[in-house]
């Protein structure tokens, strides 16, 4: 017998079949989706691959080598997720165990392991010392030593998951002497519930409205076409919707995978599905260790799981009979992968639910332009709910004009409106809200005398002022690569001493607040203050739980929440959302715009919610002001139109990058030329190419980054023409990525 397999750790140049006899004795055993370890190249090293198929003859036949071993004697691939291997690698241009590695947790091959790396802090007044001077260069080490300080003895591993670092900053904190590393054995122990600490109430099955009902019936019918569009208001009941869906799934034997921006910013939506499912549920996440994951991982692959909740790359989860996919608030940009492959779980969702049958059904109170517009011409079926439930009310929204404010002397980030309603608020037992999407101090430093603005040395951004801790210095850092550095006394251009903070950020308004109501008890969320692992559900049960009147903090705050007792809601400095630089600025500023309204009043009391701009008349400020999603559409679709946009284009960009900026830019235009070569030989109007030129972050981490634009036709056309630069250019010589409808 002869299986097909592909290498887990296949490079361009290996990436491609290879046939291999099956050892006598391991005939009954070897099944197709199962990992093994094969002999390859001409040294015969061993490689972990994946077997695609298994046959009784092979064209190679005389010149086969045999497989090793079989490492898990389960298939670690459902026969839909080989089916999904060929459809990645060809959307995506990466290769096959690109593709094989986004579906299997990279543990799966050792996870027997029994010993760890335990990390620890060697003199703890040493690394106060260290912290309270600012004598560390990279913000990554700084939050592992914060963190050890804080916690004591960590495995490596939840280090590097907690703060989201490499083993780098790690590292580097042991050669300098600053922590130790040391083994021990393994903990058997798998706790997963920290995103549901908060179990303490078991809530109450709501009665459905009609048009939940409807929505419901029209999912679970036999007519229904396999893609739905949950298109309802903030506070409509989407959710219950999605549970009684589930349900119904679960009872008759199906799975269901249940896809959420971010895992950790939704802990009450986990206790939800909890309640409903609390034997079959399993939670993947980006926080877990690697055996916690390969844990939730492995139940799901068994068939013990048969709901799972997760961010994107729960979308490739092993479920047995997978009969639904839900999408929730499926215009988030979380949901779109940074790193290669860059895949968008919504496509994948789609490509997925083809496959399987199963049904897919995405929700949104304001859902991409894309998706919009696939309900609006036919493709998806639209399911709409316009009201909230349980009576609530949609908020009073009021622009505050801040150029007014200005007039008056008012130079508080508060507008007097805004405080006074919260003065009211916090009267009447009320908790506030406040959003601002810019985390930090000040945005930037800038020498008042000759215009300096202090830039990163690594990347060609400013650096942003954070405020110290107590007993700490102000720092700057850099939000592209982590660096960080003192703040200098005098101006290094010139050596002014008028240096003064431009921009606000979450710090900043953090200080605001305490001053304007000092007896007020605050919770502040942003990448700063989440850092540890689950502080995002401490921080988001402390204020359900009455622990705090104030939230506040960027966009994390303005997603899917449901604090019933939040009757104010501000939003500050919108003019940085909306005049964003990318053809979806206009988008995201609407729809973050709308989410974080969305938070108010969702109790028995109306909310009210203050947005403050210094351009009130803005067409995107007023559409979503009144929550007018299908005007904001309208006019969307007609610049999109104009200018050959998604969803009338695909859209898409390559960025290559070097060390050395007039090699870069030599690269770049060898590349453009070979791309415009492709486009003239091609039919007419197919590909249109601009650039090169810099990218929007033109330097970073010490490579400066040049960038080609392209639209086309359709992503198939789009995939095809990367395909070709790929295989003309080689990886060695040029370090570029592609992506397909990037963001």
């Amino acid at each position: 017998m002869i299986a097909t397999v592909v290498l887990r750790d296949s490079v361009r140049r290996t990436d491609r079949e290879y046939d291999y006899f099956i050892p006598t004795g391991l005939e009954e055993q070897v099944l197709p989706g199962q990992y093994v370890r094969v002999p390859f190249g001409g040294g015969n090293r061993t490689e972990v691959a994946l077997i695609i198929s298994v046959a009784g003859k092979s064209e190679f036949s005389n010149r086969l080598k045999s497989i090793i071993e079989i490492v898990d004697p389960l298939p670690v691939l459902r026969d839909d997720q080989i089916g999904m291997i060929s459809k990645i690698r060809s959307r995506y241009s990466c290769t096959h165990g690109d593709a094989v590695r986004l579906m299997v947790p990279s543990v799966v091959s050792d996870h027997k392991a029994k010993t760890h790396k335990i990390a620890c802090v060697c003199d703890e007044e040493r690394a106060i010392s260290v912290l309270s001077e600012n004598e560390l260069s990279s913000l990554a080490q700084i939050r592992v030593l914060e963190l050890l300080l804080e916690a004591g003895e960590i495995p490596v591993t939840e280090i590097m998951n907690a703060l989201s670092v490499s083993r780098s900053p790690i590292r580097t904190l042991e050669e300098r002497g600053l922590i130790e590393i040391c083994t021990r054995k393994s903990i058997e122990t798998c706790e997963t519930d920290e995103v549901c600490e908060d179990e303490t109430e078991i809530s109450k099955v709501p009665t459905l409205t009609q048009n939940q009902k409807t929505a419901i019936d029209y999912i679970m019918s036999e007519s229904s076409p396999g893609e739905c569009l949950l298109f309802g208001v903030t506070g409509s009941g989407k959710t219950e919707v999605y549970l009684r869906c589930a349900q119904e799934i679960v009872a008759d034997g199906g799975s269901v995978i249940f896809l959420v921006p971010e895992i950790s910013l939704t802990p009450q939506m986990i206790r939800w599905v909890k309640e409903r499912f609390p034997d079959v549920l399993a939670v993947l996440h980006s926080r877990l260790t690697p055996r916690e994951r390969y844990e939730q991982w492995n139940r799901i692959r068994k068939g013990e799981a048969r709901v799972v909740v997760g961010a994107r790359s729960a979308v490739f989860a092993p479920v047995q009979n997978l009969r639904m996919i839900i999408v929730d608030e499926e215009q988030d940009t979380s949901y779109k992968s940074e790193t290669h492959p860059r895949y968008h779980a919504r496509d994948i969702a789609r490509m997925r639910a083809r496959i399987t049958g199963a049904r897919l059904v995405f929700g949104s109170a304001t859902p991409a332009i894309e998706t919009y517009f696939s309900a609006v011409t036919g493709f998806t079926r639209l399911l709409e709910l316009p009201e909230r439930v349980k009576e609530a009310v949609m908020p009073r929204v009021r622009i505050v004009d801040m150029r007014d404010e200005l007039i008056r002397g008012n130079r508080s980030l508060l507008s007097v409106e805004l405080r006074s309603e919260m003065s009211r608020a916090l009267e009447r037992g009320d908790q506030i809200m406040l959003f601002l999407n810019k985390r930090g101090y000040s945005s930037f430093i800038l020498c008042r005398s000759c215009g300096n603005t202090i830039l990163c040395p690594h990347c060609s951004v400013a650096m942003t002022l954070h405020s110290p801790r107590p007993g700490r210095k102000p720092i700057l850092i850099c939000h592209s690569c982590m660096f960080a550095r003192k703040v200098p006394e005098a101006c290094p251009e010139c050596g002014s001493t008028l240096q003064g903070k431009i921009g606000i950020g979450t710090q900043q308004l953090e200080e605001a607040v305490k001053s304007a109501f000092p007896e007020s008890r605050i919770i502040r969320m942003d990448q700063d203050t989440t850092a540890g692992r689950g502080a995002h559900a401490r921080l988001l049960n402390a204020f359900r739980n009455r622990e705090a009147d104030i939230l506040l903090g960027t966009q994390m705050i303005a997603k899917g929440h449901d604090f019933p007792d939040v009757t104010v809601v501000g939003i500050m400095n919108t003019d940085m959302l909306v005049r964003a630089s990318d053809f979806r600025a206009g988008e995201r500023a609407f729809q973050l715009i709308t989410q974080a309204s969305g938070r108010a009043g969702r109790g028995e009391k109306r909310g009210s919610v203050y947005i403050q701009t210094y351009q009130p008349e803005d067409e995107i400020i007023l559409y979503a002001a009144a929550s007018d999603y299908k005007g904001f559409f309208e006019k969307e679709l007609e610049y999109r139109k104009r200018l050959g946009y998604p969803p009338f284009l695909a859209f898409g960009s390559l960025i290559l990058s070097n060390r050395d900026e007039d090699s870069g830019a030599r690269q770049a235009s060898e590349i453009k030329a070979f791309l415009v070569e492709c486009a003239d030989s091609a039919p007419e109007g197919l590909f249109r190419i601009f650039g090169p030129g810099p990218a929007a972050v033109y330097k970073l981490r010490d490579r400066y980054r040049f960038q080609i634009n392209i639209k086309a036709k359709n992503k198939s056309a789009l995939s095809l023409l990367y395909d070709k630069v790929l295989a003309r250019f080689s990886d060695k010589e040029y370090s570029m990525h592609t992506d397909i409808d990037p963001y």
